[in-house]
This record gives C-alpha cells, sequence and structure tokens, in this order.
C-alpha cells in the first residue's frame, strides 16, 4: 500500500482524494508511507 499512496501523491492527488479513493486509509497512513521512504536505507550506493 506504501507504494499506492506515493504513486497517488507523485500525481499530484491531494490527501482528502486519496482517502475518498481508499477509505479505509487514515491519515497516519499516508505519514507512514512518506516517512517509509525517507529514512536511509542499508542499500549501498551506485556512484555514477
Amino acid at each position: 500500500m506504501v507504494s499506492v499512496i506515493l504513486d497517488n501523491l507523485a500525481a499530484g492527488l491531494s490527501h482528502k482524494e486519496i482517502f475518498e479513493s481508499y477509505p479505509s486509509l487514515k491519515p497516519e497512513d499516508i505519514h507512514a508511507a512518506i516517512a517509509d521512504k525517507t529514512l536511509p536505507t542499508n542499500e549501498p550506493r551506485i556512484a555514477r
């Protein structure tokens, strides 16, 4: 569900629009999805 939330946000949908499409979501679900993707990972970075 994290990717669905982030895809909707990236597409420009407002929180209200996301809640209308997914009524089982709560505000903390959106905040958690954003936080999940902003936390550092243990994956190595690839130099360009």
